[in-house]
C-alpha cells in the first residue's frame, strides 16, 4: 500500500497544532519564566506583598487551572493587611480561564494521538514526500504566524482583547489594575512576555523539524 498524502497532511497539521500548544503549555506554567518577570516588572513591591506569598500565591493560581486546586480561595498579606487575595470578578474569569486551558490540552493530546497514527498508518514509508507535505503546511502556518506577530507587536493591547473576546463569551477579562491583584500579578508587559517567547519556540520547533526532513529527505 502506497502512503496516502492527505493522511500525511492531517497528520502534519496535527503535528503543528500540538507542537503549538505545547509551547503554550510549557512557557505559561514555567517557574523560570514567572520568576524572570516578577523580577523584571517588581511585581512584589508593586503589588505590597513579600516574595514568598507571591510565590505561594502564583503556584496556587496555576495549579488552579491545572485542575490541582478546587479553587482559588487564599489568602496573602497584601499591604500589610491580611486579606483574601483574589475577588469575585476575577475568580470567575479563572473559571473561564482555566475551561479554555483544560478544553486546549484536551485538543493538544487528540492532535497528538492524531499525528502519530497517521504516520503509522503510513508506515513513516516515504520521507520525501513527508518533506514535501511538511513545506505546504508550514507555509501556511508561518504565514499566520508572521500576520499575528506583526499584530501583536504594532498593538499589543488591541491584539490581547481581541484575542479575549475570541475565546471568551464575557467581558470579565477587563480588570482594573489599581484594585484586582490578578492584573497586577501578571499584567499586559507579563503577556507580551508570554506571547513573544511562546511564538519564538514554536518557530524554533518548526524550523528544527524542516532542517530533520529536508536532511532525510536528502539522504533517501
Amino acid at each position: 500500500m502506497k502512503p496516502n498524502k492527505i493522511i500525511y497532511f492531517v497528520a502534519i497539521l496535527c503535528f503543528i497544532i500540538a507542537a503549538l500548544l505545547s509551547c503554550i503549555d510549557f512557557w505559561a506554567f514555567n517557574d523560570v519564566f514567572y520568576a524572570h518577570e516578577f523580577k523584571q516588572n517588581n511585581t512584589a513591591e508593586s503589588i505590597g506583598i513579600n516574595d514568598e506569598d507571591l510565590n505561594t500565591v502564583t503556584e496556587h493560581l496555576l495549579g488552579y487551572i491545572k485542575d490541582h486546586h478546587a479553587d482559588l480561595t487564599i489568602e496573602a498579606t497584601i499591604q500589610n493587611q491580611k486579606r483574601e487575595v483574589f475577588n469575585e470578578k476575577e475568580k470567575l474569569h479563572m473559571v473561564d480561564v482555566k475551561n479554555l486551558y483544560q478544553h486546549a490540552m484536551m485538543v493538544r493530546n487528540i492532535a497528538f494521538v492524531i499525528f502519530i497514527l497517521g504516520f503509522i498508518i503510513n508506515k513513516f514509508a516515504d520521507v520525501q514526500m513527508i518533506y514535501t507535505c511538511y513545506k505546504k503546511v508550514l507555509a501556511i502556518f508561518l504565514g499566520m504566524v508572521a500576520a499575528i506577530s506583526f499584530y501583536a507587536f504594532l498593538d499589543f493591547s488591541n491584539f490581547w482583547v481581541n484575542f479575549h473576546y475570541l475565546f471568551f463569551t464575557n467581558d470579565l477579562f477587563f480588570l482594573d489594575p489599581n484594585t484586582d491583584i490578578l492584573i497586577q500579578i501578571v499584567p499586559e508587559c507579563f503577556f507580551f512576555d508570554l506571547v513573544a517567547v511562546i511564538i519564538v519556540s514554536f518557530v524554533f520547533i518548526l524550523g528544527l523539524t524542516f532542517y530533520g526532513l529536508k536532511k532525510g529527505a536528502e539522504n533517501r
